[in-house]
């Protein structure tokens, strides 16, 4: 394969960040990569004084990080995931600079969680993981997500399951709400769990002091949970339970995980049903406020089993 010189743009977003990277380097050649965005203690102050500023922000960003990228020679490609107001100023210096470079965006987020149709024009291909998005504009491809080696490795390796549901979360309080009525479903039936759900302490602050709304800190973590221990508890659970943001269609990273590793999932996104990999012998649809597991078919592998597998995903991405 042709050596590549790719500039990655993406949010640092657990690990997956540092395993793009990798196998970008890997599959591709040199790599440079830059998060689409500092969080930091002035990012924090703008956007609760005015979230406009953010723009100028960026903008600011981005002119330090084009003063690293002019001093390159022969960038090919820019492969952005996410983008989070990107300016488009910053694009067109990349294509002025190099003219013959192929610019490539894919979206982990909904157009309603993260508005990015101002950034579609500026890209040879953009991809999406959100059905809803795809079926309503002609200018996006669809994609889901991928699954990583470790990952493969659950499949290739399986172990007997210790419990029977795995949660794993971010804060959100409709997903809070949830998991206090899967663990209740669990006492209920004799079911073993193992629940995890991250929520930054000011966060906790928030909803605790300030909206007085009470929440059970035995049901929360403050610090998020490593690769190897999410890894550890994905092999070692029967079933996963995925419990969809409202304003997204797409499969989250947590569905095409549990297919990649070859568990089961009980999931709140009816627009699985649309997915090609959807079939009864590995997901199932339930409702938070009246929970019913039924028997899963026979498991068998399909085709998008290898399609998923990141250097797969990235080929297909980057082709």
């Amino acid at each position: 394969m042709e050596k590549r010189k790719i500039i990655f743009i993406a949010p640092e977003f657990y690990d997956y960040h540092k395993i793009i990277t990798e196998k970008l380097r890997e599959l591709f050649g040199e790599t440079f990569f830059f998060p689409e965005r500092k969080t930091n203690w002035l990012y924090t102050l703008l956007n609760n004084i005015h979230p406009k500023l953010i723009n100028l922000y960026q903008k600011i960003y981005f002119f330090f990080i084009w003063q690293q990228i002019k001093k390159e020679e022969n960038i090919t490609d820019l492969f952005v995931i996410r983008g989070y107001k990107i300016p488009i100023s910053f694009i067109k210096k990349l294509k002025k600079k190099f003219p013959n470079i192929q610019t490539t965006m894919y979206q982990w987020d909904s157009i309603k969680n993260n508005s990015y149709e101002y950034l579609i024009p500026c890209f040879d291909k953009t991809y999406t993981f959100d059905y809803k998005d795809f079926e309503q504009r002609k200018d996006l491809k669809f994609l889901q997500l991928f699954y990583t080696d470790d990952i493969k490795k659950i499949r290739d390796n399986k172990v007997p399951p210790q419990y029977d549901f795995f949660l794993f979360n971010s804060f959100t309080m409709e997903r809070y709400d949830a998991i206090a009525k899967i663990i209740d479903y669990c006492k209920e039936n004799n079911l073993t769990v193992k629940q995890f759900c991250y929520i930054p302490y000011r966060t906790f602050f928030k909803y605790k002091y300030l909206l007085r709304i009470p929440l059970d800190k035995s049901l929360l973590s403050f610090s998020p949970m490593n690769r190897e221990e999410y890894i550890d508890c994905l092999s070692k659970c029967d079933i996963v339970v995925d419990i969809n943001h409202s304003t997204q269609t797409g499969l989250s990273m947590r569905v095409t995980e549990t297919y990649g590793a070859g568990k089961k999932i009980l999931t709140t996104n009816k627009s699985i049903q649309k997915d090609p990999l959807y079939n009864k012998t590995w997901a199932q649809i339930f409702d938070v406020n009246n929970i019913e597991l039924l028997p899963f078919e026979k498991q068998e592998k399909n085709s998008l089993t290898d399609q998923l597998y990141i250097d797969n995903w990235l080929k297909t991405i980057l082709e």
